[in-house]
């Protein structure tokens, strides 16, 4: 998901990148996984024991990649000066009922294209871990699409930035670098900073966004007024 028409360009254009920034570091977590599946079928593991790897692999890749975009939705709510009107509330729920069909197919061409790479275009179990990809993108959605539908009324209150894991130097560098395709000197230019500093916005708000995600694995925590919790 990389807009809403709640949100400014300006915002919309923070969201995009701080879901790039974190799925840049799972991607490097899943080329290491797949390679290694791989590896092992080529040293005797049997077709089975792959696929099924790969649907558990995937099922918890999804639910990162659903925490992160929960997590940089929640950095842009909060720092709006407004609380989340019933209006806006419901234009999320939707973007994110749409997301999640579109992540569901995307979820389940992955798992094809990496299971077929051993040449077995056919297997017995591929609905069984369809339809398992399926449920954990739904769930980890549906924490999302729950947690707006909780807050009920308008609320009165106001955002609180006190409550964003990052600072606005670190979304900044964010954004920038992403722009710069990681080429933190040309981010430093554009920002006219010292390379070192940016550079070190840029891998705390990372690790910042890493340990939030390790933190909240086990359950979805309550819903924060107005906008939806850390996931």
């Amino acid at each position: 998901m990389t807009s809403l028409p709640i949100f400014t360009r300006s915002e919309n254009k923070s969201l995009y990148w701080l879901q790039m920034a974190q799925q840049a570091q799972m991607s490097d977590e899943y080329r290491r996984e797949t390679e290694r599946l791989i590896r092992d079928y080529e040293a005797g593991s049997i077709h089975q024991k792959l696929t099924e790897s790969m649907c558990v692999f995937l099922c918890k890749f999804v639910r990162q990649q659903v925490q992160s975009t929960g997590h940089a939705l929640n950095e842009l709510i909060l720092r709006r000066s407004e609380p989340l009107s019933t209006k806006d509330r419901l234009a999320i729920i939707d973007k994110l009922t749409q997301w999640q069909a579109q992540h569901q197919t995307w979820a389940k061409e992955m798992y094809d294209i990496e299971v077929r790479t051993t040449e077995h275009p056919e297997w017995s179990a591929r609905s069984t871990h369809h339809a398992q990809i399926d449920s954990e993108v739904s769930r980890s959605i549906g924490i999302l699409i729950a947690s707006y539908k909780e807050q009920g009324t308008d609320s009165t209150r106001r955002p609180r930035r006190s409550r964003c894991f990052l600072t606005d130097k670190q979304l900044e560098a964010i954004q920038v670098v992403g722009q710069h395709h990681g080429n933190f000197a040309a981010a430093a230019r554009a920002l006219q900073k010292d390379r070192k500093m940016v550079e070190e916005h840029y891998r705390t708000a990372l690790k910042k966004l890493s340990a939030a995600n390790e933190a909240k694995k086990p359950s979805p925590p309550e819903v924060p007024d107005p906008c939806f919790a850390h996931t």
